[in-house]
Parts: C-alpha cells; structure tokens; sequence
C-alpha cells in the first residue's frame, strides 16, 4: 500500500512537471537543459507555485525568485 501511494506521489509529480512545461513552453519560453534540469529538481511540494508563477511571468528567471 505505501508503494502504491508513493507511486500515485510520484505520477502526481511527473504529471505536474510536464503542465508545468507546456505552460512555460505555451507562453513562448526556451527551456534549455539547464532550466528543465533545474525544473525536475523542484521539491514536489513546491510545484502548484511554480505552475502559478509560471502563468503571469514576464522571464523565466523569474519562476525560481519568490
């Protein structure tokens, strides 16, 4: 049951790492290796802010700052 929660975790994540992509991408921002390195090391509980953030910045330095 843990592996099964864990999994659901870990898709649930997965899953928010790519909306987070296509919005960044949808919005007309470059996503080099570095940035969706930086992407995919985001803590999981912090992913709903950056998909917030990613929604109304005007640089994508700007996702990593606040």
């Amino acid at each position: 049951e843990q592996e099964a929660e864990q999994g659901m975790q870990r898709g649930r994540a997965e899953g928010m790492l790519a909306a987070l992509e296509v919005i960044l991408q949808a919005r007309g921002f470059h996503l080099d290796k570095a940035t969706r390195q930086r992407i995919a090391d985001t803590d999981p509980d912090d992913l709903d802010e950056l998909i917030a953030r990613a929604a109304s910045i005007e640089a994508l330095d700007d996702l990593f700052e606040g």
